[in-house]
C-alpha cells in the first residue's frame, strides 16, 4: 500500500497570505468531521463501558481499553488522511482505502505519541526534583515562592510548544513519512522556519478556542433547554448534569458509567469536541504542506542522522576528558618519579656529587658502601 504525493507537495499559492482561512475550509470537511464525530463518540462510549467493566473484571476492563485506543488512534488517523488531502487539493480517497492506511500508519503514530509522552513524563519528573528542595529546612519555603512562577512559565509553555510541535509531526505521518522522516521534518522546520510558523500556529490556536468557545457556549444554550424540558416532560435532567458530573468526575468517578446521564454526556462532549479538533488538524496540515514545500524527507532525515552523530561524538569527546586529564596527571607523576630516580648521587660525608659505579669519592675519599646507587636518598 502506498501513500499518494511526494512529501512536501505544495498548496495553491492563494492560500498562502491567509492559511487561517485555508485551514477553516479545509476543516469543514464533510468525511472527515463524521470520521472525527464517530471516533470520538465510540471512543467516548467504550471508555465508559471499560471503566464498568473494569470494576466488575479487569481483564474485560483492559481489553476494552485496547479497543477504545485502538478506536480513538484509527478514527482520529483516517480524519488525518482526509484533510490533509484536502489541504494539498487531492481527490478525496474512497473510506475503505482511509481506513486500511490509518490501520497500516497506526504503529507509526502510536510511536510517535509515545515519544512526545515520554517528553512530557520527564519533564514532569525535573519539575518534580526541582520541587522537592521546598522540603529543605528553613529556606525551602523561599526556594518554593521563586520555582513555582518559574516552574508554572516553563511547564506552560513546554507542553504548549509539544502540542504544536505534535500537530506538525502527524501531518508529515499522513503524507507517507516514517516515524523517523517525521521528526526530521520537524528538525528542519525549527531550524529554518521557527518564528514564522510560531506565529502561524499562534493564529490558529487563537481560531481554535473561539471556534471551541462558540460551539461550547451554543451546546451549552441547547443543553440547557432540552434539560429543562426533559425536566417538564421526562421528569428527568440528563444534559448539563450528566455532563457536569462527568467533566468533573471523569470516566472512572461516575456512580453509572452506563447511565442515560453519562451516555448522553459523553455524545455531547464528542461534539463539543470535533468542530474545533479539526479546525486543529487541518491547520497543521495546510502550515506543514506550506512550510515544507522546498524539503525532502529523505534529505532532512540525513542531515538529522549526522547531527546526532555529531552530537554523540561531541558527548564522547566530554566523556573522555577527565579519563585524559587522569592519565596526564599519571604520566607527568611518573616522568617526575622518573627523573627523581635518575638524579645524581652524592657523598654522605662532604655532599659532593658521585659517579654512578664510583666506590669512593672522588673529593673526601669516603668509601660507598656498595657503589654509588646505595648512596641515592
Amino acid at each position: 500500500m502506498r501513500l499518494e504525493g511526494p512529501v512536501g507537495a505544495p498548496i495553491s499559492n492563494d492560500l498562502k497570505p491567509v492559511f487561517v482561512l485555508a485551514a477553516l475550509r479545509t476543516a469543514f470537511n464533510p468525511q472527515a468531521l463524521l470520521l472525527l464525530l464517530g471516533s470520538l463518540g465510540l471512543a467516548l462510549v467504550l471508555a465508559l463501558l471499560a471503566s464498568w467493566l473494569g470494576r466488575r473484571a479487569w481483564p474485560f476492563g483492559l481489553a476494552a481499553s485496547l479497543l477504545v485506543l485502538v478506536v480513538s488512534v484509527v478514527g482520529y488517523s483516517a480524519a488525518g488522511f482526509v484533510l490533509n488531502d484536502a489541504a494539498r487539493h487531492r481527490t478525496p480517497r474512497r473510506l475503505p482505502e482511509t481506513l486500511a492506511l490509518s490501520l497500516a500508519t497506526a504503529g507509526r503514530l502510536l510511536g510517535t505519541l509515545v515519544v512526545f509522552f515520554l517528553v512530557g513524563a520527564a519533564l514532569l519528573l525535573v519539575v518534580a526534583l526541582v520541587l522537592v528542595l521546598g522540603k529543605l529546612p528553613g529556606i525551602g519555603s523561599l526556594l518554593y515562592a521563586f520555582f513555582f512562577p518559574v516552574l508554572a512559565v516553563l511547564v506552560g509553555s513546554a507542553f504548549s510548544a509539544l502540542a504544536a510541535a505534535l500537530f506538525l509531526v502527524l501531518p508529515a505521518i499522513w503524507e507517507g513519512c516514517t516515524a523517523v522522516q517525521a521528526f526530521a521534518m520537524l528538525w528542519a522546520i525549527l531550524r529554518r522556519r521557527t518564528p514564522r510558523v510560531l506565529v502561524q500556529l499562534g493564529l490558529l490556536a487563537f481560531v481554535a478556542i473561539a471556534s471551541a468557545a462558540i460551539v461550547g457556549g451554543a451546546f451549552s444554550f441547547g443543553a440547557a433547554v432540552v434539560d429543562s424540558l426533559s425536566a417538564e416532560i421526562l421528569g428527568a435532567r440528563a444534559g448539563l448534569v450528566g455532563l457536569g458530573s462527568f467533566l468533573l468526575f471523569g470516566l472512572f468517578g461516575c456512580e453509572s458509567c452506563l447511565g442515560v446521564e453519562t451516555l448522553s454526556a459523553a455524545l455531547l462532549l464528542a461534539a463539543a469536541t470535533t468542530l474545533p479538533l479539526a479546525i486543529v488538524t487541518a491547520g497543521g496540515c495546510v502550515i506543514f504542506a506550506e512550510v515544507t514545500e522546498d524539503l525532502n524527507a529523505k534529505d532532512e532525515q540525513a542531515a538529522l542522522e549526522r547531527a546526532l552523530e555529531c552530537c554523540q561524538e561531541k558527548a564522547l569527546s566530554l566523556a573522555r576528558r577527565p579519563r585524559q586529564a587522569r592519565e596526564k596527571v599519571a604520566f607527568k607523576r611518573g616522568e617526575r618519579q622518573a627523573a627523581d630516580r635518575t638524579v645524581r648521587a652524592s657523598c654522605p660525608s662532604c655532599a659532593r656529587p658521585v659517579e654512578p659505579g664510583d666506590n669512593f669519592c672522588g673529593h673526601c675519599g669516603h668509601k660507598l658502601e656498595g657503589g654509588a646507587g646505595d648512596a641515592l636518598s
